[in-house]
């Protein structure tokens, strides 16, 4: 999800400059906030309960793995609230722009591989709502249109790293892109990576967001190009708990990426981004497999963009398991 988040407010402002925004009918968007009841919240979520901060450290380490069966299909649903401040694409004002987005998404294991697996990945039920300017609205709207119904293929370690992980049809749905040193591409299983070696209270370890690889093929299609876009991931593992068989996972990211855009001639424009994720995740102690999921996403922008600000909460949480 937090990919999305920040692929929506590029594509707004890059195709807010284009003449034809703003045309497009005004289809399943909101106007003022109206007297529907609130979105229901479900059950009562498991990291609310669960004290933030780091255990007292000790000893005892822990070896975080996936275990796969093949066969058994995890599903999850997933929330994406933004408040986003942008430029109106006809006015240039700035304006408030709020929306949510939910959907349901399904891990399914094709095909055992070793240690790993083949993972087919599936987002439908996709739902969202936007309140604000009419016209960000609708570029807002149009961003998510590929979101329905997109396919992914990966295989999958036992740590969570994906390799040869591909899309089979839509424009895809993560909660968080991350990638090991060197390598090429690498998709952390339903958003997150665990540690390759055993690991103590207060331990962390590294991946990395690639905002550039992410996000970067969308941006050319509208003359634009990323740098700086590659910063780390730095996950620690907080609590353990074996008697109800849980662990949580810290989550921090911080970089700093520029976007440049190509006007007339060899003319050019940028503006930096100053992109802040932190979250928590909550696993499975005995099989690795994500229970829940929350992350803050805040992105600031300066250069051509002064005062464009997005600030992302991003849910996920598992709902059933079938085997």
């Amino acid at each position: 999800m937090v990919i999305l988040s920040m692929l929506l407010v590029v594509l707004v402002i890059a195709c807010g400059c284009s003449s034809g925004a703003g045309k497009a009918p005004l289809t399943g968007i909101s106007g003022p906030p109206s007297n529907e009841p609130a979105r229901d919240a479900g059950p009562p979520w498991e990291l609310d309960r669960i004290p933030e901060g780091v255990g007292e450290p000790g000893e005892q380490l822990y070896s975080l793995a996936i275990q796969y069966e093949e066969g058994a299909e995890y599903r999850y649903e997933l929330t994406n609230d933004m408040v986003n401040r942008l430029p109106d694409p006809i006015f240039g004002q700035m304006v408030t722009v709020k929306s949510d987005l939910t959907a349901t998404q399904t891990a399914r294991i094709e095909q055992l591989d070793g240690s790993g697996a083949v993972i087919l990945i599936n987002t439908f039920n996709v739902e969202s709502n936007v309140e604000g300017d009419e016209e960000v609205a609708i570029l807002i709207q149009d961003a998510t249109a590929g979101i329905e119904g997109s396919l992914m293929r990966g295989n999958y370690d036992e740590f969570g790293r994906g390799t040869d992980v591909f899309l089979e049809r839509g424009i895809g749905l993560s909660p968080i892109g991350a990638q090991a040193g060197d390598e090429d591409l690498i998709v952390g299983l339903m958003g997150l990576l665990l540690p390759p070696t055993p690991v103590t209270l207060a331990d962390e370890w590294l991946g990395s967001f690639d905002f550039t690889a992410q996000v970067g093929s969308f941006f050319v299609k509208v003359g634009g190009t990323v740098e700086n876009g590659e910063f780390p991931i730095v996950y620690a593992l907080e609590q353990v708990n074996e008697e109800e068989n849980y662990a949580v996972i810290g989550i921090r990211s911080e970089g700093r990426p520029t976007i440049i855009l190509a006007l007339v001639g060899d003319e050019t424009v940028s503006s930096e981004m100053h992109v802040l994720m932190e979250g928590r995740a909550l696993i499975d102690l005995d099989t690795g497999w994500l229970r829940e999921m929350k992350v803050t996403t805040t992105v600031d922008y300066s250069g051509f963009m002064p005062g464009v600000k997005q600030v992302v909460q991003s849910t996920t949480r598992r709902v059933s398991i079938k085997k």
